[in-house]
């Protein structure tokens, strides 16, 4: 589910980028990834009641504690340079904004 959050909000950026929605694409890709990384948290998963099964997708994908520390790992880097781009953007006096998804 927290790849699956990752992968909608990439998909919500490029859609709002399309359509020349600039402003509010900071605010998506921390909300989504924000998202994703509360539902790596394994307490919260069991906690609504999503039992956690130790592989995915055909025993392909790794899923349990581990992964799920890796996920959030991953998902705080990604706010770090979310933090960043900004002011990066401003520097060089570009506007990639694909580079939010």
């Amino acid at each position: 589910m927290p790849i699956m959050i990752l992968l909608l909000t990439g998909v919500a950026l490029m859609m709002l980028d399309a359509f020349k929605q600039y402003k509010p694409l900071s605010w998506v890709a921390g909300i989504g990834i924000v998202a994703s990384c509360l539902m790596a948290l394994p307490p919260v998963m069991e906690g609504m009641g999503v039992t956690l099964q130790p592989f995915a997708m055909h025993n392909m994908m790794r899923t349990d504690a581990t992964a799920a520390l890796i996920h959030i790992f991953l998902c705080v880097s990604g706010l770090f340079t979310l933090f960043f781009v900004g002011d990066y953007m401003k520097r060089q006096q570009a506007r990639i904004y694909d580079i939010y998804s």
